[in-house]
C-alpha cells in the first residue's frame, strides 16, 4: 500500500504541477496549428509536419522556444506536458512550437518506442524537423531569430543533442543553430566521444532513470571543457519525470512524473535561455 501512495502522491503532484503551468499560461488559445515541410537524407521520410504555435502576451519580437517529443508521440499525456511547458515559457515571454513528427508520419502510436531501428532512424530525421521548425520561426515577423531555442524529450532529447552538434549543420546546408539547447533525459550515445557543440547544450536527467541511465551523460558532461555542455541530474527522478503520469511501467522500463523534478527544471532551462540571452 505504501508503494501505491507514492505513486498516487506522485501523480497528483504532477498533475498540480500541470494544471498550475496552465493557469499561468491562461489565456494560450492553442488555436494555431501551422505546417510545414520538412526533408532530409531519408527522403521516405520527408513529410509535411504539424505543429502548435503560439505568442505570448505583449510586443514582439519574442524570443521562441521548439519542443520536441519523445518516441511515443504526440499523445494526449505527452501533448499535455509540452502545452505545461509552453505555458511556463509564454508566461516568461516566450513563443513556443510544439511539432509533432509522428502523426504526419503515421507512426504516433508509441511504436517508434519498442524498434530500435525506428529509434535511430527518427533521431536522424528529426534534427531535419527541428531545423525546419527553427526556419519557420526565424521568417515569422513575431520572432526575434537570433533567439531561438529548443527543447526536446526523451528522442527529442536525442534528436536535440545531435542538433546541437557542428555535423547537424554541414549535414543540413542553410540551417542555422539554435541559441541554445535543452535535452530532458536523451540517450547520451549519440554524443559521441567529440565534445564540441555548436550550440549550448543543458542535459536535464533523472537519476533514477532505467530506460536511459543518467551516469553516461553525467560523465561526457563532467568532461566538458567549457560551459557548452553541462548536466543536471535530479535524483530519484524517473524517465519522463516532467509528465503527469504516475511511476508505472512503460515499454519495459520505469516511467513517471515528478513534481518537485519538474519545476526545478523549468527554473533550470529558464536560466538557461535567460542567461544566453544576455550574452
Amino acid at each position: 500500500m505504501k508503494g501505491i501512495d507514492m505513486r498516487l502522491r506522485t501523480f497528483l503532484a504532477a498533475t498540480l504541477a500541470l494544471l498550475a503551468a496552465a493557469a499561468a499560461g491562461a489565456g494560450a488559445a492553442w488555436a494555431e496549428t501551422v505546417r510545414f515541410d520538412s526533408g532530409s537524407a531519408l527522403a521516405e521520410h520527408d513529410a509535411t509536419l504539424t505543429a502548435e504555435f503560439d505568442l505570448p502576451a505583449g510586443e514582439g519580437p519574442f524570443p521562441a522556444v521548439v519542443l520536441l517529443h519523445g518516441c511515443a508521440g504526440l499523445s494526449d499525456t505527452v501533448e499535455a506536458g509540452l502545452r505545461a511547458h509552453a505555458a511556463f515559457l509564454e508566461a516568461h515571454g516566450f513563443a513556443t512550437l510544439i511539432v509533432d513528427s509522428f502523426g504526419p508520419r503515421g507512426l504516433g502510436d508509441g511504436r517508434v518506442c519498442s524498434d530500435l531501428n525506428a529509434l535511430a532512424q527518427a533521431r536522424w530525421y528529426r534534427v531535419a524537423d527541428a531545423f525546419a521548425a527553427r526556419a519557420w520561426l526565424a521568417a515569422r515577423p513575431e520572432i526575434d531569430g537570433r533567439a531561438i531555442f529548443l527543447i526536446g524529450q526523451s528522442n527529442g532529447g536525442s534528436v536535440a543533442v545531435l542538433a546541437a552538434k557542428p555535423r547537424a549543420l554541414r549535414d543540413h546546408p542553410g540551417a542555422e543553430p539554435f541559441a541554445g539547447v535543452v535535452a530532458y533525459y536523451p540517450w547520451c550515445g549519440v554524443i559521441g566521444n567529440d565534445l564540441d557543440f555548436a550550440s549550448p547544450l543543458l542535459l536535464l536527467l533523472g537519476g533514477a532513470d532505467d530506460w536511459v541511465p543518467s551516469s553516461a551523460c553525467a560523465e561526457k558532461a563532467a568532461r566538458a571543457d567549457d560551459d557548452r555542455l553541462s548536466a543536471i541530474v535530479y535524483q530519484g527522478a524517473h524517465h519522463s519525470f516532467d509528465l503527469a503520469v504516475p511511476v508505472q511501467s512503460y515499454a519495459g522500463h520505469t516511467v513517471g512524473g515528478d513534481f518537485a523534478a519538474t519545476e526545478a527544471s523549468r527554473t533550470a532551462y529558464l536560466a538557461f535561455f535567460e542567461g544566453i540571452s544576455r550574452r
